[in-house]
């Protein structure tokens, strides 16, 4: 039992030491983070074309092949678009590798889990992420002949999806018979706010409607965005989630920033906030407690770990740069990252699910100017660094709370002689 306890003891110390020293995750130059993504999507791109990700990944998630290919293919859309990427050859293999996601996406594979009966076809889940993904090809500036041929397919498709919209009377349309979840909307709505900015505004009164209609089903207690809603009248049926609130904050600053900056204020509010001292985003609202599911992941210490990875992206959308270096700071603490000259994988590369939203979120834009300064400082890591000190304590006084015990009886027998 000793040498049990002593290699308990070392091996918590060990991750204690190790997580406090990643926290100073070093910042990054524009061109430096630009590199490390590479090296992310090096990893995955592997994964894609050498161990069929997209299946295995559909092993594991309802949407599996559909979310990693689409995540992969937009890291390389905005990587594409970045004003820093000035080298030809990684534009080339940037917008090559984005038409392979889309390509791989708008496939039969891809359509193969979706209701072809639904409208749009196959449902909003997988119109969106499809659309979104066109929409952000479509984005990247230069003449590109590959991904031009797509513009009429990708104006049809706005069009369908518009006349959907149009036809529904809830907000949220069906990503599966009689089940809908507000995201899946937000991505269709997000590639029509794109056409209108590359092709004119089309569609400005089919958003302008949208928007009114979402104003009047947020939540009765937060008045925010809810993670799942009635698939005919777009009713509440589940409150809001971190998770899904972080993803659709980052798409509805595409949409209208009024409601984005309101909505990103809540959010704020009812769901950052830190664990054992460090940044975090909750999965329910504050005060409100929940498991987990497929959706959020785990959920330890009421942190929603897929919202807490989508929010890096998400604070720097909303112009919280120093937010988000925090976040992924944690992130990364926490991710057991492993790095060589080639790759680069989180959780020792055996859920690219993380490594494919940590990519995309560390490529957002900033969108919408932040209204509200950090004054944070360097000091955010000290009450986690506290812990871990109290922490390493405790386990040394039990180790060796014999000789304690026998120190204070023989100080205190002293005394009263």
């Amino acid at each position: 039992m000793k040498y049990t306890y002593v290699f308990f003891i070392a091996l918590i110390s060990a991750v204690l030491l190790w997580t406090n020293i990643k926290l100073y995750t070093p910042r990054l130059s524009p061109e430096e983070e630009q590199e490390d993504i590479v090296l992310q999507l090096n990893f995955l791109e592997k994964k894609l074309k050498e161990d069929d990700l997209g299946k295995n990944m559909q092993s594991i998630f309802p949407e599996g092949y559909v979310f990693i290919y689409a995540l992969y293919g937009l890291t390389w859309a905005e990587l594409a678009a970045n004003e820093l990427n000035q080298a030809a050859e990684l534009q080339l293999r940037a917008v090559n590798e984005a038409l392979y996601a889309y390509q791989s996406v708008d496939s039969g594979t891809g359509q193969g889990v979706f209701q072809k009966s639904l409208s749009p076809e196959y449902g909003i889940y997988y119109s969106g992420w499809r659309n979104y993904l066109l929409a952000k090809l479509l984005s990247i500036p230069g003449d590109h002949k590959e991904i031009t041929r797509y513009k009429s397919l990708f104006k049809r498709r706005c069009d369908e999806i518009a006349q959907a919209f149009r036809k529904h009377k809830s907000p949220y349309l069906s990503s599966y018979s009689d089940q809908s979840w507000p995201a899946d909307s937000f991505l269709a709505i997000a590639s029509l706010a794109i056409h209108d900015q590359l092709f004119g505004p089309v569609y400005k009164n089919d958003i302008a409607d949208w928007l009114q209609k979402v104003k009047q089903r947020l939540d009765s207690d937060t008045n925010m965005l809810a993670h799942k809603t009635h698939p005919e009248s777009g009713s509440v049926l589940e409150t809001p989630r971190g998770g899904s609130m972080a993803l659709m904050l980052r798409l509805l600053a595409e949409i209208d920033t009024e409601l984005a900056r309101s909505q990103y204020a809540l959010f704020k509010q009812h769901f950052v906030s830190t664990a054992l001292g460090l940044p975090m985003v909750r999965e329910y609202p504050k005060g409100s407690f929940g498991l987990g599911d497929i959706d959020s992941g785990p959920v330890i210490l009421g942190t929603g770990f897929a919202g807490t990875i989508v929010s890096i992206g998400t604070f720097k959308v909303f112009g919280e740069a120093e937010r988000a270096h925090r976040q992924y700071s944690t992130v990364t603490a926490f991710g057991l990252a492993r790095t060589d000259e080639v790759a680069k994988s989180y959780l020792l590369g055996m859920l690219p699910m993380a490594d494919a939203f940590i990519a995309w979120s560390r490529t957002a834009p900033t969108l919408i100017d932040s209204e509200e300064p950090d004054n944070s400082g360097s000091l955010w890591r000290f009450s986690f660094h506290l812990k871990s000190l109290l922490i390493l304590i405790l386990l040394f006084a039990l180790y060796y709370r014999k000789a304690l015990i026998t120190r204070f009886k023989s100080k205190f027998e002293n005394q009263k002689t």
